[in-house]
């Protein structure tokens, strides 16, 4: 598996640079494989190195680093194909797996309340994102996803696509029309199949203090 490697950190007693800079390679025709993932936060809008990107609804920056190490650039994108296209008009690229967690637990909490819905029988997308989810449930969702992905990090790799397992996660675990099972990928999809099964099902609902509870 391939590994995205640490960020610089850039932090400094004069405070904290706003975003990063690209850096960017001659010859943008050559074809180069890349890691993408998407940024993690530290202390609200601060990555893990230490710069600061503020705050946007509904966005995420995504860093993408060609295996060369000749390329590093900081895509603001709303999920990860986004990204992807965004890179694309740059560079000659191919991606790699890079066992981004972040990104399969951004996809399982997006397509939970797209697929959930509230009592009048409104998708909870309609009107709710992720901050609208209670905090110990926030906790549990990611608690599952991260047990789930160590557990099956190699069928994930062959998977390779972590945006797509995050949501067939969900969708699997709940036995809906779609999943693991339902991509042509045969002795794999039913692998995670019969792994996303083993978590059970879960149904979301809205509190009476409009909180998001499973």
């Amino acid at each position: 598996m391939h590994k995205m490697p640490p960020l610089a950190a850039v932090s400094s007693r004069f405070g904290a640079p706003m975003g990063r800079r690209d850096t960017h390679a001659d010859y943008r025709e050559k074809p180069r494989l890349f890691l993408l993932a998407r940024l993690a936060w530290v202390d609200g809008d601060y990555d893990a190195g230490g710069a600061y990107w503020g705050y946007a609804e509904r966005e995420h920056i995504y860093r993408a680093v060609s295996e060369d190490g000749a390329v590093e650039l900081f895509v603001r994108a709303r999920h990860i194909d986004e990204a992807k296209y965004c890179v694309l008009e740059e560079y000659n690229a191919t991606f790699a797996f890079g066992g981004d967690i972040e990104t399969f637990i951004e996809a399982y909490i997006e397509c939970a309340l797209w697929s959930s819905t509230d009592a009048d029988g409104d998708p909870l997308d309609n009107y709710a994102s992720p901050e609208d989810i209670a905090p110990e449930t926030l906790a549990k969702m990611r608690e599952d996803c991260v047990d789930f992905y160590a557990a099956n990090e190699q069928a994930l790799e062959d998977w390779a696509d972590d945006s797509q397992a995050g949501h067939d996660f969900w969708l699997t675990r709940n036995r809906h029309g779609a999943g693991f099972w339902d991509r042509g990928r045969g002795a794999l999809g039913q692998r995670l199949t019969d792994a996303a099964h083993v978590y059970g099902s879960v149904d979301l609902y809205v509190g009476d203090d409009h909180l998001i509870y499973c």
